[in-house]
């Protein structure tokens, strides 16, 4: 459904392997696999294609925007709901019959509360803003709950013993199919 819903994408929706692990909560990726629990998995496309359409491609934009390699020294409860923040706009902004569903009332707020200070909703932009407005806990929970989509424990972890070289060939991965993702869609 994807597929024939945007096709430009194609390259990108194809560049993701499979693995089952028992220890996803449901499914997520590092940038090369997607790692999902079969029976989570089942349980979503029960509930809805949809929703398990939405799951596929959100990870596949925390992809594309590099949302695995651009944290940096930012703090990562804030960054990982900031870039579920940002694609879940995207998704939600999408007229396509494959992942369009109401947008609930809380992230209409959320939407409209960002959008006052930014044009565009980017990871790095969301982040500063929930940064500045300095959230309580049960306000930051509250938030990742709303936007919670994928398992980001599969994320490299910039202060691991994941070696440079690698976060930078994952980098360049994205960077090469977003840009020719880009020129499929022009």
């Amino acid at each position: 459904e994807l597929y024939l819903n945007m096709r430009y994408l194609d390259l990108a929706l194809c560049s993701l392997r499979y693995q089952m692990d028992t220890a996803a909560q449901t499914a997520g990726t590092d940038g090369y696999r997607i790692y999902f629990e079969p029976y989570g998995l089942s349980e979503l496309f029960q509930r809805s294609r949809k929703g398990l359409n939405r799951l596929y491609l959100h990870m596949v934009f925390h992809c594309l925007f590099r949302h695995l390699t651009r944290r940096g020294d930012r703090q990562e409860d804030y960054w990982t709901l900031a870039a579920d923040i940002a694609v879940e706009s995207l998704i939600d902004g999408l007229e396509k019959r494959s992942v369009r569903r109401a947008v609930s009332p809380e992230r209409q707020v959320v939407y409209r509360e960002l959008r006052e200070t930014l044009a565009v909703l980017t990871a790095e932009g969301v982040y500063h803003v929930l940064v500045k407005k300095g959230l309580k806990d049960e306000q930051l929970q509250k938030l990742k709950e709303l936007f919670l989509v994928d398992d980001h424990q599969f994320w490299p972890h910039p202060d691991s013993d994941t070696p440079p070289e690698a976060m930078e060939a994952l980098e360049n991965r994205w960077q090469d199919i977003a840009e020719r993702t880009e020129t499929e869609a022009d």
